[in-house]
């Protein structure tokens, strides 16, 4: 680390969605040379890596010794934020602040709040749905006393419930009670993308390592499967993903089907259907579809990246009833 550069931007991204919006928000100079970034791992480590002036953090879930170690290294990180990384004292921070790396980092200062993912307050921040009820319980147990006196307010007041949420940034108008108390700005990615000259979108492109053939790979595709993490994430057993997938598959034969995997699933569906063509790296959609994608027909259980698609893409949406373990590991969407 370089003490004596100057960093005028701090971004705390926990997943691609989010640092493809940062990256879209500002201008060249300031993603290039200003920005201190802050990657949590449901961002891959490949992609981390070619940002400039990047920390990386694996907040993957862990047990035993390693899980203690984790625990020593958050105390530190909430003790000596100031210390370990000064530019966050005064830089404007955009960040995701739902883990324990924005919380922190930021402490009680004040920040811009990035996108989850393009839907994700209609699905996620609404009375009933499963992230507004997990923050209420939080914000009115004793654990999450202890956490917020620990490592900082934003362990409890998250998806923006905090006041030191200065706007939220979000790429498609939605409803949500958080929106009552803290102002929201609605760009699209495909606004921002139009916006941003060739010389910006060809740096965004080698941050996600997205090249001319990955693009081409999605020419005259019939049918698009866009996974979730649903073995990463545990709410399935690596055979119930494989057979909740294979009857997916089965309804389309004899069509081109494309596996579109999420970037955080660590399921082999290569191994797993190699009858299919399996999309597997860790690349947006929504950045691909900027790039142009020609498909017919896309298919996904409420992953909000097929929004992203054109409107003459028949879109299918499974939801979470068409099995009991999604449905009570996510509840109705």
């Amino acid at each position: 680390m370089n003490n004596q550069k100057q960093y005028t931007h701090v971004c705390i991204a926990l997943n691609v969605y989010s640092l493809q919006q940062y990256l879209l928000l500002n201008d060249e100079e300031i993603i290039a040379e200003k920005t201190r970034y802050f990657i949590g791992s449901g961002v891959p480590k490949s992609i981390a890596d070619r940002l400039n002036n990047a920390v990386y953090f694996d907040v993957s879930p862990k047990k035993g010794v390693a899980m203690i170690k984790r625990r020593l290294q958050k105390l530190r990180l909430a003790l000596f934020a100031n210390r370990l990384y000064p530019e966050i004292k005064n830089a404007e921070i955009f960040a995701q602040d739902h883990q324990y790396i924005p919380a922190c980092l930021i402490g009680k200062k004040s920040y811009y709040l990035l996108s989850d993912s393009n839907n994700f307050f209609e699905n996620q921040m609404n009375p009933g749905k499963p992230e507004w009820e997990r923050i209420q319980r939080l914000q009115h147990s004793l654990k999450g006393k202890i956490e917020s006196f620990i490592y900082g307010p934003l362990s409890i007041f998250q998806f923006g419930t905090s006041r030191q949420c200065k706007k939220i940034f979000v790429t498609k108008e939605q409803k949500s009670p958080v929106f009552n108390t803290i102002p929201h700005e609605v760009q699209s990615l495909k606004e921002m993308w139009n916006a941003s000259s060739e010389s910006k979108r060809e740096i965004i492109c080698t941050c996600f390592g997205l090249e001319k053939q990955d693009v081409d790979a999605f020419s005259d595709v019939q049918v698009l499967i866009l996974t979730q993490c649903f073995v990463t994430d545990t709410a399935l057993t690596e055979k119930e993903n494989y057979e909740l997938f294979k009857k997916i598959i089965d309804d389309y034969k004899g069509s081109k089907v494309m596996i579109k995997v999420h970037p955080r699933e660590k399921f082999d569906f290569r191994s797993a259907f190699p009858e299919c063509v399996v999309f597997d790296k860790p690349i947006p959609m929504e950045l691909i579809s900027l790039m142009g994608a020609n498909i017919s027909t896309a298919v996904t259980f409420f992953s909000s990246s097929i929004n992203c698609l054109d409107d003459n893409v028949k879109k299918v949406r499974l939801g979470t009833a068409i099995h009991p373990k999604l449905l009570n590991f996510f509840g109705k969407l």
